[in-house]
């Protein structure tokens, strides 16, 4: 049986210890949409917010069973961070 007390105590850990310091890297770099930044591949923010992404979602799915994590790309497109979890139940 799951312990509520428990998991609350997880969670505000992880948001503590390791959510709440990514965003704050993130929001520091001036990554923008292509719709505000034309020239978002020559300013390169996009790959530098991916890349840090890319980093810290590879340690948190290196605990899942067969979890993979790609980065796909296509001229002209922004990055898909792809993250694939396979269920473990009867039912998935």
């Amino acid at each position: 049986m799951l312990d509520p007390a428990k998991l609350g105590r997880f969670v505000d850990e992880v948001w503590g210890d390791a959510i709440v310091p990514t965003l704050v890297d993130y929001i520091r770099i001036p990554n923008k949409s292509p719709a505000f930044d034309p020239d978002w591949v020559a300013h390169g923010h996009m790959e530098e917010a991916v890349a840090m992404f890319e980093r810290w979602a590879r340690e948190c799915v290196v605990g899942l069973t067969g979890a993979t994590l790609d980065i796909v790309r296509l001229p002209g497109r922004t990055p898909l961070i792809l993250i694939d979890v396979p269920g473990t139940g009867r039912d998935t």
